[in-house]
């Protein structure tokens, strides 16, 4: 049964976006950027069994992506917050930070938690990045398209207990009343 996620946090996204693209000189190679991203919630979920912008995951042909994130690259296809901080060049394939972004929505831990993913990844080429991707235990060949994961799968290959995964499904269904009683 698919779990039931928040809505997708644009704020933190954005922020985690920003922060990468701030230790890589302020721009990056775009499907490295997504690479990178995803690495950083994976990690987060693998540690902390929470995830850091709550994004939709899928299966692409060049690996796993947060979808939401992912979206944000597009033209045409932006946000507000993200656009004021991050800027996307589709023909050239390059993300990069526009200017200076707060970090208020992060703790400490993840900070810590995308600078170490940043220095682990940080001399890989995109191509390898991609590679690694399509080994992960959660990828699925999309043929061409994009295929969902969902979170209860991505637990398991982590190595959550059943219990955890419970306890996952809960948090996050509490997360979303939560984040629907604020709207």
């Amino acid at each position: 049964m698919s779990i039931k996620m928040p809505k997708y946090n644009e704020e933190k996204a954005t922020q985690v976006a920003a922060l990468l693209l701030k230790q890589s000189n302020c721009s990056m190679d775009l499907l490295k950027f997504m690479k990178i991203m995803y690495n950083i919630e994976r990690e987060a979920l693998e540690r902390w069994s929470f995830p850091i912008t709550y994004a939709s995951i899928c299966s692409m042909p060049d690996g796993q992506v947060l979808s939401e994130t992912y979206d944000n690259t597009k033209p045409n296809n932006r946000r507000a917050f993200w656009d004021e901080y991050i800027d996307t060049d589709n023909s050239r394939k390059i993300v990069s930070l526009k200017r200076s972004c707060p970090t208020g929505e992060l703790c400490r831990a993840e900070i810590s938690l995308i600078k170490e993913i940043y220095n682990r990844d940080k001399d890989k080429s995109p191509n390898q990045l991609m590679n690694e991707h399509h080994k992960y235990p959660e990828y699925v060949n999309p043929s061409g398209s994009s295929i969902p994961t969902d979170y209860t799968k991505l637990l398991k290959v982590l190595g959550k207990t059943p219990e955890q995964i419970s306890s996952f499904k809960n948090d996050m269904r509490s997360e979303a009343y939560l984040v629907g009683l604020a709207l």
